[in-house]
């Protein structure tokens, strides 16, 4: 009796919450928060932003519901066509749009409700929208609109926008299945059953910039579902189920692993190397194959290249290190540039990157990560939270570790370049070469490789032009490369690309009977920061690395150096809190040659924006570099 008057209850709250966000209604008379003054001052604010999501789901009923009421008060004339085009979307995934409101609410309070025929549905993209027309400064821009979309199992709801937010708004209602809700700190919840509501009041206006960890940074609420209060997101049933479960690899055969093992001779070898090998084999033989192709269930791992699953090529590198008796943890983090690991659940709209963890060596696998050998941590995950699991002790497998992060010098891009006129000193040779290491090199690497499976002539040249002279207009004479073989990620040889470039952009001046000649353009181009002098966020860089530079330049016949002064640049600022960067230059004049060496360092993943402005500096002197010259005289006549 108890079971069925709970049955009863839930389906009578289940019915009531369907209708209630069905028959969701805007206020006839709506009362807004007012602006202060600083608030009148921006372009336009959004005055209210609600969203609702509701799920249901069992006895045939799948569907969710959802609804978004928004109000924006336009302020200038210059953002009204920012803001007046509106679609009924929400994930995609539309099947109907069951209600389409909108109105314009004037300074004076009259409502001017906008008729039906004004909301229209395209042909290409099938999703009803809307143009308010005539909008005016002062205007209140207002619409709410339910959808009923196929159920998705996640969702993430950004509520910051470039503009201010008094008022942003999130509920969840359900029935059959459960909501794990993860808000970012600016919002509080208040539950009355099974209704939560989320709020947030007076959201600041989001600043995009370069060099950002926006997702991260930005208000938002993550969702997902779980059904009847299922605890399969646990870090322990997630592990047993994705880790323990698929490596059983019932796809390998045992014979397969052995004759494998056997052929990479591995058996004597130190721990290092072992891994090595079982890493270069699966690099060398294995790709990803498209996700639309059909699952190949049964794989011979000694038959040669292949292309595999992506979740194939995982499970193989369990198999082999399982039968090699390679001690190993699986390790999951969550990108750093997106958020945070959850310690007790795995929130997967979040990117998760998964590794294995050799504890022996304190070195890492990236199966999915092609371009990455075994070695360092890939740099999405650098300084982060890592969940470690060692497979089959279910819980008590379960730890924590703190990635590391790699030093400045494990990344190099190291150049050497010799620059010469031509005999009537109006177009330009330049002779150079590029050798990367680190993070660097292997991205090289593995674009020269996937230029060999892949050749495209055009576009292979037009990379190796951006490498040895970023956006500058030239042409490739000649390229060589030296270091290709992927062997050399593991002792972290630098990869080399050497060429042979005419300088086809402008870069030598006649100024009457001197010469200025646009040396800082053998950098490439470079970033400036000078319009940007204020900050809203930290700026985070992808790894901590190095530029190496020197510039041979042969001074013409007849010509004497006059002025290097612009080529000379010493800025090394102190930071608050241990960050650092600097950009130093020298000049030489030995016999004929001009010889400029640079040492540029970037060695902290993030700047503080209390410390912009010295951050600034460095990015500014080398853009000021590569937009410096020397002046050139003719040498006196006897």
């Amino acid at each position: 009796m108890k079971k069925l008057v709970f049955l009863a209850v839930l389906f009578i709250a289940s019915t009531a919450f369907s209708q209630e966000i069905k028959n969701y209604e805007w206020e006839a008379n709506p009362k807004f928060q007012k602006l202060t003054e600083e608030q009148e001052k921006e372009p336009a604010v959004v005055i209210f932003d609600k969203r609702w999501v509701h799920t249901r789901y069992g006895n045939l009923a799948f569907a969710t519901f959802v609804m978004n009421h928004v109000a924006i008060k336009i302020n200038k004339a210059e953002v009204i066509n920012d803001f007046n085009k509106v679609k009924a979307e929400d994930n995609g995934y539309i099947r109907k749009v069951r209600d389409f409101h909108a109105r314009v609410i004037k300074p004076d309070g009259q409502v001017k409700v906008l008729p039906p025929d004004r909301i229209v549905e395209t042909e290409v993209e099938k999703v009803k929208s809307i143009v308010f027309e005539g909008v005016e400064v002062g205007d209140i821009l207002e619409y709410y609109f339910i959808i009923k979309e196929v159920p998705v199992s996640n969702g993430v709801e950004f509520f910051q926008r470039e503009i201010p937010i008094l008022h942003a708004e999130f509920v969840t209602t359900e029935s059959g299945v459960d909501y794990h809700v993860f808000p970012t700190s600016s919002f509080k919840v208040t539950k009355q059953g099974a209704k939560h509501t989320y709020t947030a009041r007076n959201l600041p206006a989001f600043k995009t910039e370069s060099r950002s960890a926006r997702i991260k940074k930005i208000e938002k609420i993550i969702y997902f579902l779980a059904a009847n209060n299922s605890d399969l997101f646990n870090w322990p049933m997630v592990m047993h189920s994705e880790i323990d479960k698929s490596q059983q690899f019932t796809e390998y055969t045992k014979s397969g692993a052995k004759t494998l093992l056997k052929k990479l001779d591995i058996k004597n070898l130190p721990l290092d190397k072992k891994v090595e090998k079982i890493d270069a084999y699966i690099k060398e033989n294995f790709g990803f194959s498209p996700a639309h192709e059909p699952v190949n269930w049964y794989i011979d791992i000694n038959a040669g290249k292949a292309e595999l699953k992506a979740y194939n090529i995982f499970r193989l590198y369990g198999y082999l290190l399982s039968k090699a008796k390679i001690p190993y943890q699986v390790v999951t983090s969550v990108n750093r540039f997106y958020g945070d690991i959850h310690k007790e659940f795995y929130v997967y709209p979040l990117p998760h990157e998964w590794m294995y963890y050799i504890p022996a060596t304190k070195k890492f696998i990236s199966p999915y990560d092609r371009y990455k050998a075994y070695g360092s941590p890939i740099y999405e995950i650098q300084g982060t939270n890592c969940l470690a699991y060692q497979p089959k002790k279910g819980k008590n497998g379960i730890t924590f570790m703190k990635a590391p992060i790699m030093p400045t010098n494990y990344t190099i891009n190291e150049t050497e370049c010799t620059l010469t006129l031509n005999e009537d000193l109006s177009a330009a040779m330049l002779e150079k070469s590029v050798a990367s290491t680190g993070y660097i090199g292997q991205f090289d690497r593995m674009a020269y490789l996937y230029n060999e499976e892949n050749p495209d002539k055009e576009k292979f040249e037009e990379y190796v032009k951006s490498r040895l002279l970023a956006e500058i207009e030239c042409k490739l004479i000649e390229h060589s490369f030296a270091n290709t073989d992927y062997a050399n990620n593991y002792t972290n040889n630098p990869m080399i690309v050497k060429g042979k470039l005419e300088i086809t952009e402008s870069m030598i001046e006649n100024a009457g009977n001197m010469l200025i000649v646009n040396l800082g353009k053998v950098i490439g181009k470079q970033a400036e920061l000078y319009q940007e002098d204020e900050r809203y966020s930290d700026v985070e860089y992808e790894y901590a690395m190095a530029y190496k530079h020197k510039i041979t330049f042969i001074i013409p016949d007849g010509y004497k150096v006059e002025n290097t002064n612009e080529l000379a640049k010493s800025v090394k600022p102190t930071f608050k809190g241990g960050e650092s960067c600097w950009f130093i230059s020298t000049v030489e004049v030995i016999d004929n040659k001009v010889i400029v060496t640079i040492d540029e360092s970037y060695n902290s993943l993030t700047y503080k924006k209390e410390n912009y402005q010295e951050y600034r500096s460095v990015i500014n002197a080398s853009s000021d570099f590569y937009k410096a010259s020397i002046v050139l005289s003719p040498n006196s006549v006897k």
